[in-house]
């Protein structure tokens, strides 16, 4: 039934789809009813139904092999391939019941030795087709026939197919003669070619039923099927809990697993009662569990169990595993994991390869105790014997064939003859190629150990051929080497008793061509012996002569010199393996003592192996052990005088390899070199290399390393994505929970403080004023990371041309036309180049300190409104024009139609919200020591400022010298604090100092020194603290108002209580004290002391700080240190390394300030003599803006200054209750429950996934929801299947699940119906992901949503 046939022309025309699920649901059909039937005949008292069942299936199998005309003497086609007998199955599995379940003997069956040899045929040949399958003999077949054979290993059908075949075949192989069956399997696997002594298989070997490059994995595949008949105990000896951990094993050495991996790849319907109760018993003694866990780059992991030290050492069988391996990689994979374990448990050091660690079977059943004849036989013994000559002596014979008859050898020490050992009988003394039964004179293993072959009569056929008179005298130097003698008979001479010829079979023939002489055309050759050559070994003289056209066959005769025992080749075989001879020293010599030197272990190399069999020789049989020592000794002294003859010789080739590796190095050394510093080279000087080292970048594509030029510039990749995670910073430090219950509540968030702010503003102040006055980076914005390589502006726009001939599938994914592409070096997703400035914010100033507010608005003045045309200005617009694209208009336009103030806020936002992210994970410790474990990003803080203050430049209307002068006291005509400009301006107590330091910064020329950076952060510390004493003094009840205003009169008080009290005086003539709060019982009331004042003023000072440090540390490339370097950890600690690194703090002040626990003031340095005149001005210009009404602007001096890393909304541990609520939960927009409801783990809003019900301007909720949530980055659970989809552009990901169950596994679409947890290091994985905007790294599956999610 689904007879295959091998084509052998060309390949199959149709393969139909259909057909494997055909093929599938045949096996299926057929083994449910024999394990049904199987079920009822389990003990002893069904033995008779059963015997019936056998007898039954034996008669219609005799029926069935009379109607496929199958007899014992009649060969099967090799071309004829199927893998469906049922029949075969079902009196295989009823063999076992019988025999090992209800304790019946194998008599009682009936089963005639002729009956035996018949029920062999078709599982062997199934066998033999399975393995010509994988070794692609079948490869014409096309992929069905692959897909056949993988069906038959498949777990689901392994125990009816593949395991009851195999049981089967032990049980013919236990009854039948061990010879017949063995010279059988080499038969029937064609390896008989393989396994000659031709002296040169590619010219004088039979015409093969294999090709050459097929015979090894042949070969490899029969030595793997008799090991494997010999060791796997699945039916004919282990118990039910031995099959279970067997089965677990092989699993788990193949790769890490799930638990539903386990459960779907352990093989079903075996038979054996009592699995499943075994399974978690087992699993938890043969294997570790994994926690989920994520690897370097952010991949997932699900929880997984993994093989024990005990597993890879006691319990791995790789044969087991290659029996379980639908694919060879899956069997070679455990090879390599349990050499990387045993190496890394340095249970191994040597460099050779590990072999596979064979295991020695279990106790058979008592029934099939004569399957172990097979390894006791003549044939075995002799197959032995020539695979241990060709390793030896063929340098290309594979591992895999050594390692296979190594094993068998093995067990052949190992496990006893059930017969005994067979009484001598006569053999012939010339030994017959292939014919191995003859080759030794009885079964005894340790006699056939010793037995000599000494030569080795080979003999083929061939044609006679057409030749030319040529004659060609002499020996052949390879053929008399080899000690080979030949002799031709003729094949007139070959003929039957009957006169007729006997011809061979055609199979065999093959046209002779010998290249050994170099004559053109063909000849017949007549090979004579030399005289005395069959005693003497002489090599014989050749002739070729005479012109023929008789194309009869001849018959070939060669003796082949060996001279080698099992034992003599054992030896040559570990010299090699060690790479000396004479190295194995029988263990009876060491120390003089008979004991075991090797554990009994199965890890080591094949020299381990081998040595070890050695030994277990002379420990079981004294005669082997003398023969071995007599040969050792022998082998010793001649491999002392090579070694020591070759020794000088080696030391000699080392020493010539070395200088030759060394002068190259300097070659190489010295081009590097020329390239870098052309070619005068001789000793630059110190400040010359420095220079050079900190210019010169190495371009990832073109590879050359050169500086950043003005013509050529050089840029640093980067990606540019939307944010919004800022605007989510609130004033707690504890995450939201989210909202399990109606209505959904207000979250106060930075994005929500920003737009009333701005609402204040905009209502009393004209657009050019309050647009200067703050910015929206710390609401959100664009953020830029960079993964530090270089490139040239020129080699991206040549890179870009190329990306946009790519195929469809990857332009889909990368949207070149906008400018996407992929690192060369990293692959990680880019959308700009951010060109490097040639030039470098670096040097110390030379302007006198009294003369910097004035050197510092000389910057401002001279400053060119428009660059000069190069190819660097060129690229910093189009990066500025990727800015402005990947910007949402919420970020972007903060008023109707585009204007300069629009442009200056846009720009310094930009700057400002990468500064504050850069803020945000610093002040993180936790996420960023755990997003070390992530992609790895550098800072690009300082390209992107130079693109951002070229344009600030050329956007700007005047100069900000007026700005300077409010805010230093000094007018740059006259000294003077006129307010006159600014009357009708936002104060300068309202306006943020931040926002005005990179006003500042970004209006300076590209070049300033850190003197002035310095004096810029100094003159608006003055202005921030002033601000902070101001919003302190808002809190004030009105006796408190009074306390403070008499302090700072007092001899003896502090500067901070001198300069709230002069605050407190200056704004008392306006309404910004009155009503303040209503009154409050005593009890109640906080009293403000001098060191809760200092302590609030610190916290208004500290965000001026830190963004006035992290942007000092990037343009001038200086370290900024940690908090947790200071002494005293704290608000306090960090203001004092702040100051200290900005330059603030005052020689000699530090220590008082610290005694006395007020440091704020002690940092304060006015650039003017009058500086109480000075900040009375700032004073009366928020007096005239609050006028009359002062409720509306109050909000701006009432913040909270504190803001908190953002955070995701706490989930619940159990995903039950997120099911339950929010599958039955309406949506906000369209009223109607959503069929799949999304719920966004940044706000814990509620959306309709994939519905058009809530769509607007055909935009789906979620990806509206993204935009404006997330800022183009949206976060969201899908309630009916637990995963997370993850939306970023135009992309969308799925990015797993949070939620696992009890082994560590999701439960996508809730199939399983496991009971899921929370996962709190998933869960803190996806917040340090959106939190440092990683998702475009880490999530690899991306797909274009387009507007439909």
């Amino acid at each position: 039934m689904n007879l295959n046939i091998r084509e052998l022309v060309q390949h199959v025309e149709y393969e139909p789809e259909s057909y494997y699920a055909a093929f599938s649901a045949e096996l299926e059909i057929c083994a449910s009813p024999m394990w049904a039937l199987l079920q009822h005949l389990e003990d002893e008292s069904s033995k008779d139904f059963t015997k019936n069942v056998i007898e039954i299936f034996s008669q219609q199998l005799h029926r069935w092999f009379i109607s496929t005309n199958t007899g014992v003497f009649i060969k099967p086609q090799p071309s004829h391939l199927s893998f469906h007998y049922p029949l075969h199955r079902y009196l295989s599995v009823f063999i076992h019941s019988a025999i090992v379940k209800q304790g019946m003997s194998f008599r009682e069956l009936n089963l005639s030795q002729e009956f035996l040899q018949l029920l062999m045929i078709h599982p062997l040949q199934l066998l033999v087709g399975f393995h010509e399958i994988y070794a692609g003999l079948w490869v014409r077949n096309g992929l069905q026939i692959r897909g056949q054979a993988m069906t038959y290993l498949q777990c689901h059908f392994c125990n009816s197919t593949i395991d009851a075949d195999f049981y089967l075949l032990q049980v013919i192989s236990s009854q039948l003669d061990a010879d017949h069956f063995i010279q059988t399997v080499l038969e029937r696997f064609h390896v008989l070619d393989c396994l000659t002594f031709q002296s040169n298989s590619e010219l004088f070997r039979g015409r093969s039923f294999l090709a050459r490059d097929q015979e090894m994995p042949m070969l490899e595949a029969m030595l793997s099927f008799l090991c494997m008949l010999l060791s796997i105990r699945t039916y004919s000896g282990e118990m039910t809990q031995d099959v279970t951990r067997q089965e677990m094993v092989a699993l788990l050495c193949m790769s890490d697993r799930t638990h539903s991996q386990l459960i779907d790849s352990f093989p079903e319907k075996c038979g054996l009662s009592g699995q499943a109760k075994d399974f978690e018993q087992v699993l938890k003694t043969v294997s570790d569990y994994r926690e989920p866990v994520y690897e370097h780059g952010g991949t997932l992991q699900q929880g997984k169990y993994v093989p024990t030290a005990d597993t890879w050492v006691n319990l791995y069988d790789p044969l087991h595993v290659l029996l379980r391996s639908l694919h060879r990689r899956d069997f070679q994979a455990s090879i390599d994991r349990y050499t990387e374990h045993v190496k890394q448990h340095k249970l191994f050091k040597g460099s050779s390869n590990v072999w596979p660690p064979f295991r020695i079977p279990g106790p058979l059943h008592p029934a099939f105790i004569g399957l172990t004849k097979l390894l006791h036989c003549r044939t075995m013994h002799g197959l032995i014997f020539v695979l241990l000559y060709k390793a030896v002596s063929d340098p290309n014979i594979p591992d895999a064939i050594i390692f296979y008859t190594v094993y068998l050898l093995e067990l052949a020490l190992t496990l006893p003859n059930p017969d005994g050992n067979k009484r001598e009988i006569y053999i012939s003394t010339k030994h017959k190629d292939k014919e191995f039964c003859n080759w030794f004179s009885s079964s005894n293993i340790f006699l056939n150990l010793m037995t000599v072959i000494p030569q080795m009569t080979v003999s083929y056929y061939r044609r006679k051929e057409l030749d030319m008179r040529v004659d060609v005298l002499g020996p052949s130097s390879s053929s008399s080497a080899s000690g080979v003698f030949w002799t031709v008979v003729p094949a007139s001479q070959n003929q039957s008793s009957d006169g007729s010829n006997a011809s061979p079979d055609p199979m065999a023939l093959q046209i002779f061509d010998n290249p050994l002489f170099a004559i053109s055309g063909a000849s017949q050759m007549d090979v004579v012996p030399a005289a005395g050559a069959e005693e003497n070994q002489v090599a014989p003289k050749y002739r070729h002569q005479g012109i023929s056209a008789n194309l009869d066959q001849e018959q070939v005769v060669e003796q082949v010199v060996v001279d080698q025992s099992i034992l003599s080749l054992l030896l040559k075989l570990h010299s090699k393996l060690l790479g000396k001879s004479g190295a194995y020293l029988p263990f009876q010599n060491i120390g003089g003592n008979d004991v075991w030197p090797l554990a009994d272990s199965r890890v080591g190399d094949g020299e381990y192996f081998i040595r070890k069999i050695l030994d277990t020789i002379c420990l079981k049989n004294e005669d082997c052990r003398c023969y071995i020592s007599a040969m050792t000794s022998s082998q010793s002294e001649t491999g002392k005088a090579s070694s020591e003859s070759n020794a000088e010789e080696n030391r000699r080739k080392a020493k010539e390899k070395q200088d030759r590796v060394m002068k190259n190095f300097l070659s190489k050394q010295r081009v590097v070199m020329e390239t870098m510093f052309g070619s005068d080279i001789d000793s630059p000087s110190a400040e010359e290399a420095d220079a050079v080292k900190q210019s010169v970048f190495h371009c990832c594509i073109c590879g050359q390393p050169t500086a950043s030029l003005d013509s050529r510039p050089v840029g640093l990749t980067a990606l540019i994505q939307s944010s919004s995670v800022l605007g989510h910073r609130r004033h707690c430090s504890d995450p939201l929970l989210l909202h399990l219950s109606d209505p959904l509540p207000h979250i106060n968030n930075s994005a929500n403080e920003f737009r009333k702010r701005l609402v204040a503003l905009k209502n009393d102040f004209e657009e050019g004023s309050w647009m200067m006055a703050l910015n929206s980076g710390w609401q959100g914005g664009v953020h830029v990371q960079t993964c530090g390589h270089y490139l040239h502006l020129d080699c991206h726009r040549s890179y870009i041309s190329s990306l946009k001939n790519v195929n469809q599938q990857q332009s889909q994914i990368l949207q070149v036309q906008l400018g996407e592409f992929l690192c060369p070096v990293c692959r990680q997703l880019s959308n700009t180049v951010l060109p490097i400035p040639p030039t470098s914010t670096v040097g110390a100033s030379t302007v006198p300190e009294q003369l910097l507010v004035q050197h510092v608005a000389e910057l401002l003045m001279a400053v060119r409104n428009q660059p000069v045309e190069s190819p660097l200005t060129n690229a910093m617009r189009s990066v500025m024009q990727d800015l402005t694209n990947a910007t949402y208009p919420q970020y972007r336009l903060f008023a109707l139609g585009s204007s300069i103030p629009n442009l200056l806020m846009f720009i310094g936002s930009l700057l400002r919200a990468n500064l504050e992210m850069e803020l945000v994970l610093r002040s993180n410790n936790q996420t960023m020591a755990a997003a070390a474990n992530l992609v790895q990003k550098k800072s690009c803080i300082f390209p992107l400022f130079h693109v951002l203050s070229m344009h600030y430049k050329i956007g700007m209307a005047y100069p900000s010298t007026d700005l300077w002068s409010h805010i230093t006291g000094v007018n740059m005509e006259q000294q003077s604090t006129s307010l006159s400009l600014y009357l009708k301006e936002v104060p300068l107590m309202l306006k943020d100092a931040c926002t005005m330091l990179i006003q500042l910064v970004l209006s300076l020329p590209p070049e300033f020194s850190k003197s002035v950076y310095s004096c810029i952060v100094q003159a608006l510390y003055n202005v921030q603290l002033v601000q902070a004493v101001i919003i302190v003094s808002c809190k004030f009840s009105a006796d408190e108002h009074e306390a403070w205003r008499l302090k700072g009169h007092r001899a003896g008080c502090s500067q901070m209580e001198a300069l709230m009290t002069f605050v407190i005086e200056s704004l008392s003539r306006c309404a910004i004290y009155a009503d303040l709060e209503p009154p409050v019982p005593a009890i109640c009331q906080s009293v403000w002391s001098p060191l809760s004042v200092e302590e609030t003023v610190l916290d208004h000072l500290l965000p001026f700080l830190r963004l006035s440090a992290q942007l000092r540390q990037h343009l001038f490339e200086e370290e900024l240190p940690p908090v947790s370097s200071a002494p005293v950890q704290g608000n306090r600690a960090e203001f004092e390394l702040l100051v200290t690194f900005l330059g603030l703090a005052q020689k000699g002040s530090s220590a008082e300030s610290k005694d006395s626990g007020l440091i704020c003031t002690s940092c304060l340095r006015w650039f003017t003599d009058n500086h109480e005149l000075l900040v009375q001005g700032w004073c009366q210009h928020l007096v005239q803006a609050l006028g009359q009404q002062p409720s509306s602007l109050r909000l701006l001096l009432t913040v909270n200054p504190t803001w908190y890393p953002p955070q995701l909304l706490q989930l619940p541990k159990s995903y039950d209750q997120i099911f339950q609520f929010y599958r039955k939960k309406q949506c906000i927009q369209c009223r109607s429950q959503p069929k799949s409801p999304a719920l966004c783990l940044v706000c814990g809003q509620l959306i309709c996934y994939k519905e058009e019900c809530c769509q607007k301007n055909s935009i789906m909720e979620s990806v509206q929801h993204s935009i404006d949530c997330g800022g183009g980055a949206g976060i969201f659970l899908i309630v009916n299947s637990s995963i997370i989809i993850i939306i970023r552009g135009p992309r969308a990901a799925i990015w797993g699940s949070v939620y696992l169950d009890k082994h560590g596994e999701e439960d996508r679409d809730l199939k399983r119906g496991k009971p899921l947890h929370l996962n709190e290091d998933r869960f803190r994985l996806l917040h340090q992901l959106w939190i440092t905007h990683s998702f475009d790294h880490i999530c690899k599956q991306w797909i274009l949503h387009n507007n439909q999610l």
